[in-house]
């Protein structure tokens, strides 16, 4: 019997007792061994190689070879030979892949590389009809490797990390199956080694890793002998009971690593037509649940959804639009749960893992007229992930049903089988961290998004907006300087509360839109409004420090040119694209492009990214919310900058959507602003586009769920700590809501914090209905309707602890935006 064939037959039978739950039966106290051979490459000397994974397996000794692809798909065509050859030695010879960068990729990455990977080296192997399976991957060792669970989409159980020195071997399990592998030992031929040890006592394998390069360094005839000397060394030791010897994929026979593969069994859809077959199929699953099997029922079509939490779902079909440079479009023939997109290979030349556009490969058995499913029982499938499927030609046959309920008990009752249902198996094989979680509910909102465009607001609706906007241009009717032209950050009305007069480039920015809007909605003549920008644009002219003059971090609204010397590049994004809505919308080309061209923002860009100013010294504004508009708006003004969101440029559109989200992850929580702000201004990019697909998904479930309307946005509150960023938080939680602050005081940055002071935005309430209207931004519009109105324009939010509206505190920001969105709102419907 064969090695793997005894060891397979072992484990089914779950007799191969070898691990920490059983090391006191003597009899079986023995340490797995694994030789590996690696940097197996287009340049490696084949002769050397031949020779000695011949005298391996001649004496006994099963290798693992790892193949490292080069650079150049050119110089594949040079590894066909050597596949070739080791796919012609039969069992004693395992595949392993070398992913070098894998122990630094987040685990979608993973999935991704290992894909990719795998796909190019199927081809070169396709290429001389050699049909072998990668069956481990290796990876180089750093200092703080990520979690390898994303290899399992592809098939892949163990992880090997290339030891730097030789040390102990050490094992990490994770919760998909997926085992990791440090340390062994790397032999060297021209240091003599025979078989130096048995490893570290405590530990229950060694590797012997073998690498070809230092290998074909030897003379001639060296490798050869001392291959003979080494692998005879290793056979003693395995029958003198103290090694046993297997390739990597075996060492998940070990009981320590619970090994287990899943089943999901598909049941092709009958043709409507025969009534007969339909019934059949219906009848079929459920004798096959009563025998707790479960199955789904597969409609035609090459892409389906698959919804991870219904056990009781079919597939859904499913179509997607997936085009490099955009978010993938998807739409499902149902309800799209949270769950994903599936596609099924036959598992002879699958290509299992995740693809470009986030679509999971499944590989697919198909079961015949003369149901061949011992196939799954032994041989190389039974350590696969698989999809059986039973086409309904078959099932219409009952004698044929009773045969395979029958060889399906079977296979149930052995020790690594679990028969699962496809959304259960997919939910398996994908990686589920916080960021791909988010990813996926993304899209299935996105399925679930209503296709026809949205009527716009009846006459009813249009004169509750002007009414709105009427009560918002209050706040600057109320309290505008007349001298500047500048209306106050902040006025809080209550007694002891005060007028906040020092304003941000950022709020002057809001100033100048609000003018714009409310001259397009006819609150003001187009006259006075051009007056207004005179005052304002003079208060602009910036402060020159060092050399260079730029925009002041602040100045007062009560005082001519009065402000500090410092320059917020967040800031100065916001002023650009506002002066850019006042050029193009008013004409005002001249004076405009000439306050900007005074300035030098050429000396605050460096190495693409947008710096502010802060005690002459440059910091970057790159790791910030604002940096992607902040970029739109330098480069209407010809600045050539760079933006952490365009992660599309390059990549498939699956691999930039989650690309983003873990470039957002690491920036802080995600709120309404600025990502809305560019529909209002500069037009949607296809990156904050998205953004707002995934920030609005998580508001619906937020409230499908709990009941609770969020509106979250940076915004000003009537208490400390005064100003807050709240939003979504990626990476921490399947939907978390978090909040930071100017200062990023740690008081505030815990969810209880976040619970304490969520504030319902009025604003973001406004930009959700003028970008993305439909119920649920009538729900917003609505709640701040009812509760933010005050004499003096709308309040800054509301309070959602207490259900209490900041009465008589209101804002520059809010009512500007307020006054956009309205204006956008009416513009877009005509």
């Amino acid at each position: 019997m064969k090695r793997r064939s005894f060891l397979a037959s072992s484990i089914a039978a779950g007799v191969w007792a070898v691990g920490p739950a059983n090391r006191g039966v003597a009899a079986l106290r023995v340490k797995s061994a694994s030789v590996i051979l690696t940097d197996i490459t287009a340049e490696t000397d084949t002769g050397t190689l031949f020779d000695l994974v011949e005298r391996f397996l001649e004496n006994g000794v099963w290798v693992t070879c790892v193949i490292r692809l080069g650079q150049e798909e050119a110089r594949d065509e040079a590894l066909a030979a050597t596949l070739e050859f080791l796919g012609g030695l039969g069992g004693g010879v395992d595949l392993a892949l070398e992913v070098p960068a894998l122990a630094s990729l987040s685990p979608y990455f993973q999935a991704r590389a290992v894909y990719e990977a795998s796909k190019r080296l199927r081809r070169v192997m396709a290429s001389r009809g050699v049909r072998m399976r990668v069956r481990a991957v290796m990876c180089d060792e750093v200092e703080k490797p990520m979690r390898p669970t994303g290899v399992r989409s592809s098939g892949i159980r163990n992880v090997l990390v290339r030891p730097r020195a030789s040390g102990r071997v050490r094992s990490e399990t994770w919760d998909n199956g997926v085992v990791r592998f440090f340390g062994g030992e790397i032999v060297d031929p021209a240091l003599g080694d025979a078989v130096s040890g048995s490893g570290n006592a405590e530990e229950d394998a060694v590797f012997f890793y073998l690498p070809m390069a230092a290998l074909a360094r030897q003379p001639e005839g060296v490798v050869q002998t001392w291959g003979d000397q080494f692998s005879k060394g290793l056979v003693a030791r395995e029958l003198q009971g103290q090694l046993a010897l297997m390739t990597v994929s075996d060492l998940q026979l070990r009981d320590q690593f619970g090994k287990h593969r899943l089943i999901a069994v598909i049941l092709e859809a009958a043709d409507p037509s025969e009534p007969e077959a339909v019934q059949a199929v219906e009848t079929f699953r459920g004798e096959l649940l009563a025998a707790g099997i479960p199955s789904a029922v597969r409609p035609k079509g090459a892409t389906f959804w698959a919804n991870h939490t219904d056990n009781n779902a079919g597939l859904m079909a499913a179509s997607l639009t997936c085009d490099a440079g955009q978010a993938v479009k998807t739409a499902v023939d149902g309800v799209a749960g949270a769950g994903g997109l599936l596609a099924f290979d036959r598992v002879e030349v699958s290509n299992s893992g995740v693809d470009g556009c986030a679509v999971l490969h499944v590989p697919e058995f198909r079961a015949g007229p003369n149901i061949a499913l011992q196939e799954l029982s032994a041989g190389e499938l039974t350590d696969v992930d698989i999809a059986l499927v039973l086409p309904a030609d078959l099932i219409r046959h009952e004698k044929l049903r009773r045969r395979v309920l029958a060889r399906l008990g079977a296979l149930r009752q052995d020790a690594i089988t679990r028969f699962v249902p496809i959304g259960k198996l997919a939910g398996e094989l994908l990686t589920n961290e916080p960021v791909a979680l988010r990813h996926r509910l993304t899209r299935a909102a996105m399925a679930r998004a209503p296709q026809a465009a949205h009527p716009g607001p009846d006459q009813a609706e249009r004169a509750r907006l002007l009414d709105d906007a009427k009560l918002a241009w209050t706040y600057f009717e109320t309290y505008t300087e007349a001298a500047t032209g500048l209306c106050p950050a902040t006025v809080n009305r209550h007694p002891g509360g005060e007028i906040h007069r020092a304003v941000t480039m950022w709020d002057v920015g809001s100033n100048l839109n609000a003018i714009v809007a409310a001259t397009e909605l006819g609150l003001i003549e187009r006259k006075e409004a051009e007056k207004t920008f005179r005052r304002i644009l003079p208060n602009l002219a910036g402060r020159v420090t060092d050399g260079v003059r730029l925009p002041q971090g602040w100045i007062r609204t009560d005082r001519h040119r009065w402000g500090v010397r410092d320059f917020d590049g967040c800031d100065g994004g916001r002023l650009l694209a506002s002066l850019d809505n006042v050029r193009r919308r008013f004409g005002m080309e001249k004076e405009v492009s000439a306050l900007v061209s005074s300035w030098n923002l050429d000396k605050i860009v460096v190495d693409r990214q947008i710096h502010s100013v802060i005690k002459r010294e440059l910091r970057s504004t790159f790791g910030s919310h604002c940096a992607h508009y902040s970029a739109l708006a330098f480069r209407r003004w010809g600045l050539d900058v760079a933006s952490p969101y365009e992660t599309f440029a390059g990549r498939s559109s699956g691999d930039g959507e989650m690309a983003m989200l873990e470039a957002v992850s690491k920036i802080g929580p995600l709120g309404a602003e600025p990502l809305l702000l560019e529909a209002m201004e500069l037009g949607m990019s296809p990156e904050s586009g998205y953004l707002a697909e995934v920030l609005f998904a998580a508001l619906e479930e937020e409230f499908a769920e709990n009941g609770r309307l969020l509106s979250v946005s940076e915004t000003p509150i009537d208490r400390k700590p005064w100003f807050i960023y709240q939003g979504l938080e990626l990476g921490s939680g399947p939907r978390n809501w978090r909040l930071d602050t100017v200062g990023h005081q740690p008081e505030y940055l815990s969810a209880e914090a976040a619970e304490e002071f969520l504030t319902f935005s009025t604003k973001a309430a406004y930009l959700w209905a003028a970008y993305r209207p439909g119920p649920f931004a009538d729900k917003l519009l609505e709640f701040a309707r009812s509760k933010a109105r005050y004499p003096h324009g709308f309040a800054s939010g509301v309070h959602l602890a207490s259900q209490r509206a900041m009465h008589d505190y209101s804002d520059l920001n809010s009512n500007a935006i307020i006054l956009q969105s309205i204006s956008h709102t009416l513009r877009q419907s005509g």
